[in-house]
C-alpha cells in the first residue's frame, strides 16, 4: 500500500506484552515508510468500546513493577528518535507520552489518572455497523439513536444534545480513563478556517465532521 503511494499512519496501543519493544516498533514503522506513528495506552476498564466481548483481558495494563522499565523505554525513544519527534512522525510529544506512565500508575491504584482535554463530539460521532449512533466509541448513544431516523436530526435531538452537555460539563465517568481523547483546537490543520475549540456556536450539525454539533 504505502509503495503505491498511499498515505498510512499506524497507531500501537501500549500494554503489558509489547511496551519493551516500543524501539523496535518505532524503527519498524520507519522502514516501512508509514506517514506516522501514534501511541495510546491499551483501554482495560470496559467493554463497551472496540467491538469487545465481555470476557476481554482486564490485565493488559502495565503493573507497578513495570513502571521503571517503561520509563526507561521512553528515555530511549526520546533519545535515539530526536529526529521523529521533531517532525511528528512520531505524533506524540515526548512530554505527552510520558502521560501514559501516570495513566498506567493510575490504574494500579497510585495517584491520578492525566487530567483529559477533550471536545471531539462538538465536531464527530460514531456510526456503528447497526446503525446506532454514540458521542465517541467509549459512551454509549441515548436509547433509539440511530441513523435511520436521520444523522442531522438524530444528533440534534434534545437527549443527544443533553448527553453531550454532560461530557463538556464533565459528568460522564468514563471520560476520566479514557484513553484516546482528542481536542480540535484553533491551529489543528483538520478544521476549515473559522471553526476552533473557542467557537460557541449553536448552529445544527451537518454531515461534515468539522461542523460543529448543536450545543
Amino acid at each position: 500500500v504505502v509503495a503505491r503511494g498511499t498515505a498510512v499512519s499506524l497507531r500501537c496501543t501500549v500494554q503489558k506484552r509489547n511496551y519493551l519493544q516500543l524501539p523496535g516498533i518505532v524503527s519498524l514503522a520507519v522502514s516501512l515508510g508509514v506517514k506516522q506513528l501514534s501511541f495510546l495506552a491499551v483501554d482495560a476498564h470496559t467493554n463497551d468500546a472496540f467491538g469487545r466481548g465481555s470476557g476481554f483481558d482486564r490485565n493488559l495494563g502495565l503493573q507497578p513493577e513495570d513502571l521503571p522499565a517503561f520509563s526507561a523505554i521512553l528515555d530511549t525513544l526520546e533519545r535515539d528518535f530526536a529526529p521523529q519527534f521533531q517532525t511528528r512522525f512520531i505524533a506524540e510529544t515526548p512530554q505527552k507520552l510520558r502521560r501514559l506512565v501516570q495513566y498506567f500508575a493510575a490504574m494500579d491504584g497510585a495517584g491520578t489518572y492525566p487530567a483529559v482535554k477533550c471536545n471531539a463530539p462538538e465536531f464527530s460521532a460514531v456510526v456503528e455497523a447497526n446503525g446506532n449512533i454514540r458521542p465517541c466509541y467509549f459512551i454509549p448513544g441515548p436509547p433509539g439513536a440511530n441513523a435511520k431516523n436521520g444523522l442531522a436530526e438524530t444528533l440534534n435531538a434534545p437527549d443527544f444534545v443533553a448527553l453531550r452537555r454532560d461530557i463538556r460539563e464533565r459528568k460522564r465517568p468514563e471520560c476520566e480513563k479514557c484513553v484516546c481523547s482528542k481536542w480540535w483546537g484553533e491551529s489543528d490543520p483538520a478544521l476549515p478556517s473559522g471553526i476552533g475549540a473557542g467557537a460557541q456556536s449553536d448552529s445544527a450539525v451537518g454531515v461534515n465532521k468539522a461542523d460543529r454539533l448543536r450545543k
